[in-house]
């Protein structure tokens, strides 16, 4: 997987994501999506958009098998 510059690209969808936050601190963190002006990375109902500076979608979990 390959980390994605928020200045050249933006989820387009909820899911969760690993991101790389100012000060090179990885977190998850899950996007929302709101209709009509893009969307905000929130934890926990806190708006952690402009200290993120990549991110990636977390890949599935694994099998149970």
């Amino acid at each position: 997987m390959n980390w994605i510059s928020v200045k050249d690209e933006l989820p387009k969808e909820t899911n969760r994501f690993l991101v790389t936050v100012d000060g090179g601190g990885v977190e998850i963190f899950v996007y929302l999506k709101f209709q009509g002006e893009g969307g905000k990375f929130q934890y926990k109902g806190h708006d952690y958009t402009d200290k993120i500076s990549h991110w990636q979608i977390l890949p599935p979990p694994p099998n149970k098998d």
